[in-house]
């Protein structure tokens, strides 16, 4: 497939948009997402079993939010999608179904070392999927890091030209702009952030977080990074408190949390955190591997004499 870095876009006028953005202003959640899955072709039919997933979860917002990706993606809009879904909390973003639809999006529109990002590892995606990612990785440079971090940032350039052209004007775009708008402004801030850190520049990374605005749990992430980096590990714990209490589901935040009580020595503490967890999160991939981490790093300081011989007197 030939890379082309700029797509065309379909606008659609929809009917029913500002309906379902009444439904969503009133409260009357249940019957938007009814109506989103309704709005949604076969093509992306795989989103909608993940938003319902998310709905039994009692996960509505990011249910909405997923079937909003989906809606955009069915009708062309490229970039505005890959906004939504960039901005999904962990799970449902590292379902395999959204994987593809965000790796895809990015094949779409030519950018190849992003698709391979989204797309990240290649198990659980479907046939189809996992063949396009490949093309991506050849075509982004292959076995050749170099290539392929040049390749990185070529396309986040861009994607970020891209996105400076006008937005379209009809009934999605109103439902779907603030989370348009939310996963810009957070996606935007992160690359700032990921730059500064590989820097050495944490203040400034700092700077950038705070003018962000009001924090979400991707950004609340980002705080405690760079915490870390200043070694402040005490306000870095506490931003990892702020991100569970803004979205308990998000495994992310969880299971940092757990990692950098164990990083702590609060090894216990690291562990009542994942036990607390009921299924099916606690058999998520990222908690079975942090809870690995956890126990080699538990079963690591045993072997330390002073630690051994205090353990057995």
């Amino acid at each position: 497939m030939t890379s082309s870095p700029v797509v065309a876009e379909r606008v659609e006028p929809g009917s029913d948009w500002l309906q379902i953005g009444g439904l969503l202003n009133s409260g009357a959640t249940d019957a938007a997402i009814d109506a989103l899955v309704d709005a949604v072709t076969a093509e992306s039919r795989p989103l909608v079993d993940v938003a319902q997933d998310l709905r039994r979860q009692g996960r509505d917002e990011a249910a909405v939010q997923v079937l909003i990706g989906a809606a955009l993606l069915d009708r062309g809009r490229l970039r505005d999608a890959i906004e939504v879904l960039f901005d999904l909390p962990q799970p449902p973003k590292t379902h395999p179904a959204v994987r593809a639809a965000l790796g895809g999006a990015y094949y779409r529109l030519g950018l190849m070392a992003l698709a391979v990002d989204a797309y990240d590892h290649p198990r659980r995606l479907r046939r189809e999927d996992r063949l396009d990612r490949r093309r991506a990785w050849w075509q982004s440079g292959g076995p050749l890091r170099f290539l392929r971090h040049r390749r990185m940032r070529a396309d986040r350039d861009a994607f970020k030209r891209a996105g400076t052209g006008p937005a379209a004007a009809d009934d999605l775009s109103l439902l779907a702009g603030p989370f348009v708008e939310e996963g810009r402004r957070t996606r935007v801030a992160l690359e700032q952030v990921d730059q500064l850190l590989e820097e050495g520049r944490s203040a400034e990374a700092t700077v950038v977080l705070t003018s962000a605005g009001s924090a979400n749990v991707a950004l609340l992430l980002a705080r405690e990074r760079v915490e870390r980096a200043r070694e402040d590990y005490d306000a870095a714990l506490a931003h990892l408190d702020a991100a569970v209490a803004h979205d308990p589901g998000d495994l992310r935040a969880v299971c940092r949390r757990a990692w950098l009580l164990s990083v702590l020595y609060r090894d216990r503490d690291a562990l009542a955190v994942l036990t607390a967890l009921s299924p099916p999160a606690d058999g998520d991939p990222l908690v079975r591997a942090t809870r690995g981490q956890i126990y080699a790093s538990i079963e690591a300081l045993l072997t330390l004499p002073w630690v051994g011989s205090a353990r057995r007197e």
